[in-house]
């Protein structure tokens, strides 16, 4: 029970300072706000026991590879980090200070330019839910934090920048490979002034779906060939549950399908829509083939784009007021569902509960 309650304090804690900064965004004075929640936040997640299965499974393997010098894979950024910080010290915590540094000013970057004062508490919940996972998933938290940056950039405009620090993200965990090819994608049809046409982004996310189908057996023997073995399910299709991900499918479906009401111009729901069909795109993949970890690439934009969809719920699916209580009522209490699974799943891997330590 203890491990849940500091769970949901800290995501009410984020999500209540962040919507004070975002209502005063624009002020002078508001960027101690973003200093103080980013230093906050990054404290509490570096001075964290660590060890004998609390404080989070893959946290510990990686204290141990950063007290030993051990590499757990082939990517280099992390471990070059590693021993630029041993030069100066061998305490974890300082590791983790820089860590998590990173990770939280990426989730409060993302934060202070894609969502506003009016995103709705629940999609905040959701979004902030990556805060304590990455207690547990650390080097794929700190690989998408990166990527967050990139998404802002992209949203900037700035796409040789976004396509860096993309690049870098990958160097940090490969399958933010994605993310580089979904920005290559965007700036491909932005700068040719192609009109991307959703729906039949919403087709072909199926065809490769299907495509997935085919070549199962085949992609499987080629993942479980390298260090990404443990990513995917050698035993293809079988005990293979789809359950979990339907509310994230039908999602997705209904994003891309209402992308004319969701983006009205806005470049932030342009940018996030290409994201969530390949987010589609690779369902096959990340369910029957186990490779979970896509999934989790695409949080951020799925935070973002539940907070877009919902009015848009509201204005398709409502004939009497008492219907739009219904609907909004029904999908807030799918988010707040998800929400509270992915709670039960952090627990579960060990993340919490929270104990402090300085040694």
């Amino acid at each position: 029970m203890l491990a849940y309650l500091q769970y949901a304090a800290f995501d009410i804690v984020l999500i209540l300072w962040t919507k004070c900064n975002l209502k005063y965004n624009n002020t002078y004075h508001i960027k101690v706000g973003w200093i103080a929640e980013w230093f906050v936040f990054t404290f509490l997640a570096a001075f964290r026991y660590v060890g004998n299965h609390i404080g989070g499974a893959d946290s510990e393997h990686y204290v141990e590879s950063f007290l030993t010098g051990i590499k757990l894979s082939s990517e280099p950024l992390l471990y070059q980090l590693n021993s630029l910080i041993r030069l100066f010290t061998e305490n974890y915590h300082i590791y983790f200070f820089v860590v998590y540094g990173i990770i939280v000013f990426g989730l409060l970057f993302f934060a202070k330019n894609i969502f506003d004062k009016s995103t709705n508490w629940l999609s905040l919940f959701f979004f902030f839910n990556i805060y304590c996972t990455s207690f547990g998933v650390m080097r794929q938290w700190l690989a998408i934090s990166i990527g967050m940056v990139a998404f802002v950039m992209l949203k900037k405009e700035k796409d040789i920048m976004a396509l860096f620090i993309a690049l870098i993200s990958t160097g940090v965990h490969f399958t933010m490979i994605v993310y580089v090819a979904i920005i290559l994608l965007y700036i491909f049809f932005r700068h040719n002034h192609y009109r991307i046409n959703y729906r039949f982004f919403l087709c072909y996310a199926f065809m490769i779906n299907i495509l997935f189908v085919f070549i199962s057996d085949l992609f499987i023997r080629f993942i479980g060939s390298t260090e990404y073995r443990n990513y995917v399910n050698i035993n293809s299709l079988s005990d293979v549950s789809w359950r979990g991900y339907i509310p994230t499918i039908i999602f997705l479906i209904i994003c891309l399908f209402f992308e004319k009401d969701i983006r009205l111009g806005n470049k932030n729901d342009e940018i996030g829509l290409v994201f969530l069909c390949i987010n589609l795109s690779l369902m096959y993949a990340t369910v029957a083939l186990g490779m979970f970890r896509l999934t989790v690439l695409f949080w951020p934009i799925r935070a973002y784009m539940i907070d877009r969809v919902r009015p848009v719920l509201a204005r398709k699916f409502v004939w009497e007021k008492e219907n739009r209580y219904f609907i909004i009522g029904l999908y807030d209490f799918a988010v707040l569902f998800i929400c509270i699974v992915y709670m039960w799943r952090t627990v579960g891997n060990s993340a919490l509960p929270y104990v402090f330590s300085f040694y």
